[in-house]
């Protein structure tokens, strides 16, 4: 087989697998989510807040499908094999090209699903021991085959957000290394898989802390029930790493004898968490890797040597300033604060919730980044109301 036909053959491969995935969304959506809304399942707010996202994933997908099909200009499909080698495969290769590295970006719709995914499947599983859920799955797979159970329908996201990268790779290997269109491939290779990377470590931070970040949405609703919630998704997460926590003896005291303070910071579009964990001193920290998706410039731990979470909190972007601390421009660290603002009483004008200080060292670019996009969030929620 000559490379011009595995090339039509992978191309055309790419073309249909992208159609039945769009197909596959619909079937999900028609079959199991929207029958769902009517259900009284426990767990149906974080299936519901998964479906979601789906809506999302599928009006991107038809467009991004439109592309890929305007792409080989029906060039592919008005050719037998025997003609192939008359078909403009540079144009069709670095218009396919293209299409990936401009809907790169919009691919991180994945991360919040992907990241969800393992919640959904967890109730799922406990739902073997919910009549209700076992009846809807059932009833809606009733000769219980795997190609059309929920589970296998959840999954097809992940699968093929992983399966772009191969295809690409594909293509790019049976171009000319020398020519113009395996230079653009291998831009739009490398493009997805920075994809697959940041949603590879939105699943990671998900299950590492994900159960905190639920519980401080949870608590938040919960106690401001009048008031726009934070959306803690992962989805919605625009950078996290770690910082120096210069004041936190004045909220934790001293820390037991062999473990030292890993302070974590996670800025959302609405909102910002800060986590304390104990972590035993000397125990190694994984680097999060660089992501041209979100700028992850900190370090973050694997779980490895850690002892309770010491603190937790989330405050809304509307809540917050931040300030940076003068000092020597040489300093490889620098020092920058957080400011909760204080609150009064809407009735009495009574003080409310008092100003709360957090006094940062983070490196000079890691201080930059932090200030510049949580001025980003709150700059975006000003904007909002």
């Amino acid at each position: 087989m000559s490379d011009t036909v595995k090339m039509c053959r992978v191309i055309m491969e790419l073309i249909e697998t992208e159609r039945q995935y769009v197909q596959d969304l619909n079937c999900l959506i028609e079959w199991y989510l929207e029958p769902l809304k009517n259900e009284k399942i426990d767990g149906i707010e974080e299936i519901e807040q998964l479906f979601g996202n789906i809506q999302e994933i599928v009006h991107f997908q038809k467009m991004f499908t439109q592309s890929l099909e305007a792409a080989i200009d029906k060039e592919i499909n008005q050719h037998t094999d025997p003609d192939k080698e008359n078909i403009n495969f540079k144009k069709i290769l670095l218009a396919l090209g293209s299409a990936f590295l401009y809907y790169a970006h919009h691919f991180k719709l994945y991360s919040s699903f992907c990241a969800s995914h393992s919640k959904a499947q967890k109730i799922l599983l406990a739902g073997n021991d919910d009549d209700d859920a076992d009846d809807f799955l059932k009833s809606h797979n009733p000769m219980q085959q795997h190609s059309v159970a929920l589970e296998s329908y959840l999954i097809k996201p992940i699968q093929r957000i992983l399966k772009y990268p191969l295809l690409l790779r594909q293509l790019k290997d049976l171009t000319d290394v020398n020519s113009d269109e395996h230079d653009h491939l291998k831009e739009a290779l490398h493009g997805m898989e920075a994809v697959a990377e940041h949603i590879n470590e939105m699943q990671k931070i998900y299950e590492e802390h994900g159960v905190v970040l639920d519980e401080l949405a949870k608590q938040y609703k919960d106690s401001n029930p009048n008031e726009r919630g934070l959306d803690l998704n992962v989805g919605e997460l625009q950078m996290y790493g770690t910082v120096n926590w210069l004041n936190a003896s004045s909220e934790l005291g001293k820390m037991k004898r062999g473990m030292e303070l890993l302070t974590l910071l996670f800025i959302f579009r609405t909102g910002v968490v800060l986590m304390a964990q104990e972590k035993v001193k000397g125990k190694r920290k994984m680097k999060s890797n660089q992501n041209r998706l979100a700028p992850f410039l900190s370090d973050v731990t694997n779980g490895s040597g850690m002892g309770g979470t010491r603190y937790k909190t989330a405050i809304p972007v509307d809540q917050l300033q931040v300030r940076l601390m003068v000092g020597d421009a040489h300093e490889c660290h620098g020092i920058w604060e957080m400011i909760h603002c204080g609150s009064r009483d809407e009735e009495d004008g009574r003080a409310g919730r008092p100003e709360k200080v957090y006094q940062f060292a983070s490196s000079q670019e890691a201080r930059r980044d932090f200030i510049k996009t949580i001025h980003s969030s709150i700059r975006e929620s000003v904007q909002q109301q």
